[in-house]
């Protein structure tokens, strides 16, 4: 392939690179830690208006501090199971949304602004795929490299970056998969089915689940339409080869599949947990965004308070994605009666039924939310947030099908113009219409931003020119799929623009913390936010995590911070500072030795009545404070012994008599121990902690964690791999048997 079509790999990758030229240049820093560490002392800021970089906070919180410290344990030889250093311990690959088993590309996660070189990596990949899709369903070059460039700049990446990006270019190579699957069921070959497994396997490991089973359901009802287009006996192996293929791709993902299902037993997922998933639904306000991501100006330019009930702030974190007006034209020109072969006209109708089907229900149609509910698992689904790749994908497909009808039979005929007309500006009149009532009021807010909508208008409405000159005349339609792309790569460029131009990041806090911590916890109420702590090696008690242990939950909402936010366990939320006065007995237990405050802020204002937290560091990004009697991470009860902490899994104990060693890591089932490499129990203490018995006389006490069943889940999946290989063998006899 590569031989045959670097042209447009080439192309793809130019595309890519140019729409990433804001932070591949240096000029604008988009780096997670300098954006959201709290550690930035100064800076000069971006040159447009809104979010720098990525809306979805999730980069921050949990892709580049956690995708760093998966990768770390990789490439120390480690299986990243467990993260020792958020909370008091807690699973780390089977959270998933940290991408730990996404081998080889959490390891670019190593690097500091990993998240950024992963998400060109993706939109290569995913524009490449899409590339090789829409090849094989016969469309021109031209028209594929339309398609694939428009997925690869699609507004996911900047909306949702971070992991829920991670498998978006598996979308395309799963449908490509069930393409080759097709055609080897219609030849009579063996296998065609490879790349099914891998996209499947790979779309799981990529850690974000509610995106694979969104673009599974895409890729089932493909399966279906390619299954009844088959003939007789075609059909029943078509349908053979795809069982298997699942069947194989379903069973190498057990070894992260097990784990992440039983954490869910013992997991809080918080909202997560709640029946509004099940309701939400799409402000109007967020209508005009699928059409025109620039009606309000810039992208995520949140609204001021007071008017927050008119804008919907969260509609830019779950808005999902968009469209463009260009794509959409060519979509509805691609859905013209009779401008395609009728072999292509149920594919098409496929992808139009669901796009219609999901802005109906995420709108809130009414009947659409009940029936979409019905689907299993649907219901504890953020829909709205995650349905948006889908749509995109079918979207562009449709319009790079639009793009080769037009190379094909231009001039196009006058009825076939008036079709994609009317359904272009009936979907632009729907997407626009109900929020022009805010349009006053936004601007008169944000003045400033009235350059940029206008600049965004201008530049759309010759982009439709230059599209319908093409239609019309039959000429300049390689201007009009440039003039796509450019809109494309200039509306992923503008996030950009708004990150800092500089910024200083103060790391001497972080120098004294490694220094003088150990094996003790950190919590902040402010500064060097959660999980970044982790990239360090510095155990914290902050976190986000979703789902989070339940049993820290529990514990730290009767304990350490009735009422707060457990799962997003941030430094700067309402009561935290007082929950911290009041229960320092409590964070101590824990393990707290040091708190971090803003500089100038003193959490800890002296009460006479006994020993205060003392002031043990200064920087101008943080103050760190220590705390009188931390806890230490482990200690011997019931017995006199001596104590060796060599790491936080290896310990040595003499004891004159039998007694009990306390480690204070979160008890877990898949914690296990030996005594001098005998296996012994590891039980609860303090119903969070973990403790085992200790014999008299000297002892080694290694501690090792695997969830439960992994034994079993690589088992399972071995065997779906020699099947795979077996399989592959008796396709490779038979073609050296043929020839």
């Amino acid at each position: 392939m590569i031989r045959n079509h670097w042209r447009a790999i080439l192309a793809l990758t130019l595309i890519v690179l140019l729409a990433n030229a804001g932070i591949l240049s240096g000029a604008f820093i988009c780096d997670p830690e300098t954006l959201g560490s709290s550690l930035a002392t100064s800076g000069t800021p971006g040159i447009v208006p809104g979010i720098a970089c990525y809306v979805d906070p999730a980069v921050v919180l949990l892709t580049q501090p956690l995708g760093y410290l998966s990768a770390q344990d990789w490439l120390h030889g480690i299986i990243p199971w467990w993260n020792p250093y958020g909370g008091v311990g807690m699973p780390l690959a089977a959270e998933m949304q940290n991408e730990s088993f996404f081998l080889p590309f959490v390891l670019l996660l190593h690097f500091h602004n990993g998240w950024f070189l992963q998400r060109m990596l993706f939109q290569l990949l995913s524009g490449i795929f899409t590339y090789a899709f829409l090849m094989e369903l016969r469309l021109s070059t031209a028209a594929a490299l339309l398609g694939g460039a428009l997925f690869s700049l699609n507004g996911t990446f900047i909306l949702t970056a971070g992991t829920v990006t991670a498998p978006i270019f598996c979308l395309p190579l799963l449908l490509l998969g069930i393409e080759h699957t097709w055609h080897a069921a219609a030849a009579n070959r063996r296998m065609g089915w490879p790349l099914v497994p891998l996209a499947l396997a790979g779309s799981i490991y990529a850690g974000f689940p509610e995106t694979a089973y969104l673009n599974s359901l895409l890729a089932g009802c493909w399966t279906l339409l390619r299954l009844a287009q088959s003939p007789g006996p075609a059909r029943a192996r078509f349908l053979g080869k795809m069982l298997l293929a699942a069947s194989i791709g379903l069973a190498l993902t057990l070894p992260l599949v097990l784990p992440f299902l039983t954490y869910l037993q013992t997991g809080d997922a918080g909202v997560h947990d709640f029946a509004f998933l099940a309701r939400g639904t799409l402000p109007v306000p967020a209508a005009p965004l699928q059409m025109l991501p620039l009606f309000y100006g810039a992208i995520a330019q949140f609204a001021p308070p007071g008017t927050t009930h008119l804008f919907k702030d969260f509609m830019w974190v779950r808005i999902g994605g968009w469209f463009g007006c260009a794509p959409v034209l060519l979509a509805c020109y691609a859905l013209a009666p009779k401008a395609a072969p009728g072999w292509r006209l149920p594919a098409r109708a496929l992808l139009a039924t669901w796009v219609i089907l999901w802005e109906a229900r995420d709108f809130g149609a009414p009947g659409f939310i009940a029936a979409f509910n019905l689907i299993p698992g649907m219901a504890r689904v953020d829909l709205i947030r995650y349905s948006g790749l889908s749509l995109e994908f079918a979207v562009f497909v449709l319009a790079a099908h639009g793009f080769d009808d037009l190379s094909k039979r231009l001039p196009c005929r006058r009825a076939h113009l008036l079709w994609a007309l009317t359904g272009f500006l009936a979907c632009l009149a729907l997407s626009v219409i109900p929020a022009l009532h805010l349009v006053p009021l936004w601007f008169h807010i944000f003045p400033r931003l009235r350059f940029f909508t206008a600049a965004s208008i201008t530049g759309t409405v010759l982009t439709l020119l230059i599209l319908l000159y093409a239609m019309v005349r039959g000429r300049g339609l390689r201007t009009a799929q440039a003039s796509i792309i450019a809109g494309g790569i200039i509306i992923f460029l503008l996030p950009q623009l708004a990150g800092p131009r500089s910024a200083t990041v103060d790391r001497q806090g972080i120098a004294f913390l490694q220094q003088n911590a150990g094996l003790s916890r950190f919590y902040t109420t402010g500064p060097f936010g959660p999980n970044f702590p982790a990239m360090y090696g510095i155990a914290a008690l902050n976190f986000v995590q979703i789902p989070a242990p339940k049993i820290f939950t529990l514990y730290a909402q009767r304990r350490l911070f009735p009422g707060g936010d457990i799962l997003i366990f941030l430094g700067n939320q309402p009561g935290q500072i007082a929950a911290l006065q009041k229960n320092l007995a409590a964070y101590e237990v824990t393990g707290i030795k040091y708190v971090g405050a803003a500089p100038g802020t003193n959490p800890f204002p002296p009460t006479g009545a006994t020993p205060a937290p003392t002031l043990a560091f200064q920087s101008p990004a943080m103050d760190i404070y220590e705390l009188p009697n931390p806890a230490p991470y482990a200690q011997t009860i019931k017995g006199a012994c001596t104590l060796a902490i060599l790491s936080r899994q290896k310990m040595q104990t003499t004891c004159a008599q039998p007694a009990t060693l306390i480690r204070r890591e979160m008890i877990d089932p898949g914690w296990q121990a030996t005594v001098n490499g005998a296996s012994t129990p590891v039980r609860p203490i303090l119903k969070i902690f973990q403790q085992v018995a200790l014999p008299a006389g000297t002892a080694v006490i290694r501690f090792s964690y695997i969830p439960p069943y992994t034994h079993l889940a690589c088992a399972i999946a071995l065997l779906a791999l020699l099947l795979w290989l077996a399989c592959a063998r008796a396709a490779r006899r038979q073609n050296a048997n043929q020839a």
